[in-house]
């Protein structure tokens, strides 16, 4: 497992937390390491759980340039996760679910899982 993210804060709270499991983490902005871990790596299954902006395009590109059988994506902003969905071409839905993890608030939390589609 390598995880990536962009704040080197949480990046070292993560090594702490996950003291003595298989996992590696990468203080980095994901849209411009993604491509070359998928092409150095070719993993199975990739989670993304991205800013209420959505998917960075270089992610999305990525993802459908080098994409791995299963994407987990999560979201906090079901209008972003609809369009970077309309986006991952090589994608075909498989499930959603809705969380609601902030009761009495119109947070959602979505979680879609996508299979990879190698016939677009």
């Amino acid at each position: 497992v390598i995880g990536v993210e962009s704040n080197p804060m949480a990046v070292q709270s993560a090594i702490q937390n996950g003291a003595g499991l298989p996992i590696s983490f990468k203080a980095a902005r994901v849209e411009k390491v993604l491509s070359s871990l998928l092409q150095e790596r070719r993993p199975q299954t990739v989670v993304v759980n991205p800013p209420r902006g959505g998917l960075h395009s270089n992610v999305i590109q990525a993802l459908q340039d080098h994409g791995p059988s299963t994407l987990i994506y999560m979201s906090c902003m079901p209008p972003t996760l609809a369009r970077d969905l309309k986006s991952l071409t090589r994608y075909q839905l498989d499930h959603i679910a809705l969380y609601d993890m902030f009761p009495q608030t119109t947070h959602l939390e979505v979680i879609a899982l996508l299979k990879y589609s190698h016939t677009k």
